[in-house]
């Protein structure tokens, strides 16, 4: 008896799988560091005729949001936008109609403060798709770097462009370094 319920137990424990927090996409904003996202049709087709945005912003410091897009059946008409920050104010990262099948990971950029993203979902009233799923995480922000060039010899002749003239043979001497902003 006792090896039938060890043996159980133990196939109980092999079998037993533990999935993260999964979140539909719908006009609830998210502070979120992992997790997977589906559109708002969940395990099943998204329906018409529907209008949803979202934030997730990342709930550790010094962090962004990056998405990795596993799958997708996005039809013709239906939209899926993507924008660098708080707001569908913010800029752009991708936006697509009849987007199928292509993996896809959107991150939030080094200019973007917030670290968060924001995802707008517009369908028509006609042709549904089964939608997406991605796989949600927070990343280090990455640094941003200001090349500078401290010595030119020639001399650079316009510093918006940094000309420089120089023919066949002649010497060039460049000393340059970096800023890194978010060291202050």
């Amino acid at each position: 008896m006792r090896k039938s319920v060890y043996l159980f137990l133990a196939l109980l424990l092999i079998n037993t799988t533990v999935q993260g927090q999964r979140y539909n996409l719908n006009n609830t904003d998210l502070t979120v560091c992992e997790g997977t996202l589906l559109d708002p049709g969940g395990a099943l087709d998204y329906a018409n005729n529907q209008r949803f945005t979202s934030t997730i912003c990342p709930a550790t410091p010094n962090s962004q949001i990056a998405l990795n897009i596993l799958w997708s059946d996005i039809r013709s008409n239906d939209l899926f936008c993507i924008y660098d920050g708080e707001s569908a104010g913010d800029p752009e990262l991708t936006c697509s109609t009849r987007w199928t099948g292509a993996r896809l990971i959107v991150q939030a950029t080094a200019e973007n403060t917030s670290g968060c993203l924001t995802l707008a979902w517009q369908t028509d009233a006609t042709d549904r798709g089964k939608g997406f799923e991605a796989e949600i995480e927070c990343r280090k922000i990455c640094q941003t770097v200001l090349p500078r060039l401290s010595l030119s010899t020639p001399e650079v002749r316009d510093s918006t462009f940094a000309d420089i003239d120089l023919c066949p043979g002649d010497l060039l001497t460049l000393r340059a370094g970096a800023e890194f902003p978010q060291n202050d």
